[in-house]
């Protein structure tokens, strides 16, 4: 948590963080914090909280959702009642079904978002936290990355 590349050692006294390691010895600790103050508890708040916030992507993708959907539902009962008309009401629905199927806007709607939360929960998983959703996007877009590493 606190990033140092080796072991700090503590003596009698010195407050530790939630999630310190305890390489040798014995270890007797007095929580002075509830656990909601933890740093690891803000770290999952901080992680919940982007979850919230909206990319680009994410944003365009309920935005053509909002629109799709009304149009998928013009063309199945368009095409459904064509095909009723021409053969019989069994088949109409079954074309109409079929149409819906196919052009639903779910797959856009939910798609795009669970990506995201998806990469999102990968990177924590290994240790990198995001601050939103547009961010991970913005990822995409990078061609180098160069780390330094500062003690801060």
């Amino acid at each position: 948590m606190t990033g140092e590349s080796r072991l700090v050692p503590k003596s009698p006294g010195d407050k530790l963080l939630g999630g310190t390691l305890l390489v040798e010895g014995t270890l007797t600790a007095r929580a002075i914090a509830p656990v909601s103050d933890s740093t690891i508890a803000r770290l999952i708040e901080h992680v919940r909280n982007a979850r919230e916030i909206k990319g680009k992507y994410a944003r365009m993708a309920d935005r053509v959702a909002t629109w799709l959907l009304p149009v998928a539902l013009g063309l199945a009962l368009a095409a459904g009642l064509a095909h009723g008309w021409h053969r019989d009401a069994v088949h109409g629905f079954l074309v109409a079904m079929s149409v819906l199927l196919i052009a639903c806007p779910c797959a856009v709607g939910l798609a795009t978002p669970l990506a995201v939360w998806s990469g999102m929960g990968q990177a924590a998983r290994v240790g990198v936290l995001f601050a939103d959703g547009e961010a991970l996007e913005r990822l995409a877009e990078v061609d180098v990355i160069v780390f330094d590493k500062t003690g801060t």
